[in-house]
């Protein structure tokens, strides 16, 4: 299943409605998008009708991450990391695009790498994260370096979520069904889903 380069991961892929066309990959503009359906908060005293800052606030709730040092895989342009800080979750994000780090706001950059997972994972002490997390990371390894990145994940987070939010074009995304993403050699305990914003939906490794 053929997969992005790192150096695709330009301004064409997270913007490519304002860039030269190059392939049939990515956004035409990821930004903080608005819903039309506001999202309720469990207690239905608070709720967001920015999309990231809805998905921040259900997955700070539902793992109980206030005061937990978190990892965001793959980050994009910050907003979830950003959105977690503001709940009082001790959240950074790596991601392998200066494009999209460029692009983040400036109280959220000093908590962002640009980082190569592949190689940068390694660098962390075992179990300095309380929490790993990607959304839509997955899809853009292929399975030789899922064999690399799983097992780092493994090693330096106490628990894992990961969204693989399947994407239709397979010439870009690595496709699997969910018994295929969970055949990998996961933790015990990890949780997948296949969309970052229905976490009450998952499977637990």
């Amino acid at each position: 299943m053929p997969v992005l380069q790192p150096s695709e991961y330009d301004g064409m892929y997270f913007d490519g409605g304002s860039q030269t066309y190059a392939h049939n990959a990515g956004y035409t503009k990821y930004q903080r998008w608005f819903r039309n359906d506001p999202c309720t908060s469990p207690d239905a005293t608070e709720h967001f009708d920015e999309y990231w800052k809805d998905v921040a606030y259900k997955a700070t709730q539902k793992f109980n991450l206030v005061g937990k040092k978190v990892l965001d895989v793959g980050c994009a342009k910050g907003f979830l990391v950003e959105d977690l800080r503001s709940f009082g979750v001790d959240a950074y994000g790596i991601d392998v695009s200066q494009y999209a780090i460029d692009c983040a706001s400036e109280a959220v950059k000093p908590y962002l790498t640009v980082a190569d997972a592949r190689t940068h994972l390694a660098t962390y002490r075992s179990n300095e994260w309380w929490v790993v997390y990607s959304i839509g990371f997955m899809i853009c390894m292929s399975d030789a370096n899922l064999e690399i990145v799983i097992p780092e994940m493994n090693q330096i987070s106490k628990y894992q979520f990961h969204a693989i939010n399947p994407e239709p074009n397979a010439n870009f995304y690595n496709i699997k069904t969910m018994e295929e993403w969970l055949a990998f050699d996961w933790d015990r305990g990890t949780i997948l889903t296949p969309r970052e914003n229905n976490i009450q939906e998952f499977i637990k490794v």
